[in-house]
């Protein structure tokens, strides 16, 4: 469960005495006992509260990465600016802990669970227009046990014994031992253009840090001390992302950050004290407890994160 998700309980919990859904920090997007469902958790949202396709968000990173393969280096740093966004895995994770399709369209399992073939998506396509095949997957595990590569996910695969080509579209992995986590593992290895990289180290390739991948954003730039930014991908086989353009700012001290937020170079600040971000003015709120208590402010400067609506939508994810 995500930190927002928590957010519904929490703002049930944060009541006064009659235990009802009294004043929070948050206008609860929660049901409590005796309230009928809110408007915004139906499955059909009137016609005015649709979401509309344009825009731009600008997010906090704490940190500037180093490249941008997880790859190489897992920092989340990385993986929350470029993984499932720029570059794909094979399957991905879903909240309740299953799988689901990405570069993958279908799989099968064989021997017990040593064996697995999965059928690419016939549509999934590279930025710059090529296809997908078995040969990217089979590139992404050489490049990963290469130890030139000094790979960080090396180990996390060393019971992948064999990498297949069974067609242009299928390949088969095959497991030194069954392994019933294999399937979420995959969720953490992007698979790389083997068209692009080529031979050689990953991390000396001018692509470690401008990624062709095949996913819903394609890199756009990286201006070295300020920002990385991405750009939708409309030729996407999935269902476009609405918003057009993400930019990720490197603030790690939270002063950097509330001076980007009052300059309007920010549209949500993340990792804040709550003691801190309650005080920031023109902002918006959102404090979620789970294991740790996690903060997000959103800038209401910008019209569209000025609509309650807008706001209870990013609770509710």
């Amino acid at each position: 469960m995500t930190a927002l998700a928590l957010l519904a309980c929490v703002s049930c919990l944060s009541t006064g005495g009659d235990g009802g859904c009294g004043a929070a920090m948050v206008p609860p997007p929660c049901r409590c006992e005796g309230t009928e469902t809110p408007r915004y958790f139906q499955n059909e949202p009137p016609e005015s509260d649709a979401p509309r396709y344009g825009g731009s968000v600008s997010l906090r990173s704490s940190k500037e990465p180093g490249l941008l393969l997880s790859l190489i280096d897992p920092d989340p740093a990385v993986r929350a600016i470029i993984d499932h966004h720029v570059l794909e895995p094979l399957v991905s994770k879903t909240p309740d802990g299953g799988v689901e399709p990405s570069l993958a369209e279908d799989w099968f399992v064989a021997d017990n669970g040593r064996r697995f073939l999965f059928r690419l998506a016939p549509d999934a396509r590279w930025h710059d227009g090529l296809p997908v095949t078995a040969e990217d997957v089979i590139f992404t595990f050489e490049k990963l046990r290469d130890p030139a590569n000094h790979a960080a996910l090396k180990a996390r695969f060393d019971h992948v014994s064999q990498v297949l080509k069974r067609d242009l579209g299928e390949v088969e992995l095959v497991l030194d031992w069954a392994d019933p986590t294999f399937l979420n593992l995959l969720d953490s290895l992007m698979i790389l253009p083997a068209h692009v990289f080529g031979r050689g180290v990953l991390g000396e390739h001018r692509a470690a840090r401008a990624p062709v991948g095949s996913g819903p954003f394609r890199f756009d730039e990286w201006i070295p001390g300020q920002l990385i930014a991405l750009a939708r991908n409309d030729d996407w086989r999935g269902k476009k992302p609405y918003v057009s353009n993400v930019v990720y700012r490197f603030a790690q001290d939270d002063s950097v950050a509330l001076e980007l937020f009052r300059r309007g170079e920010l549209d949500i600040i993340s990792g804040l004290a709550p003691r801190v971000a309650s005080k920031v003015e023109d902002g918006y709120t959102l404090v979620s407890t789970g294991r740790e208590v996690e903060t997000l402010v959103l800038n209401t400067q910008k019209a569209e994160l000025a609509d309650p609506a807008v706001r209870r939508a990013i609770a509710a994810a």
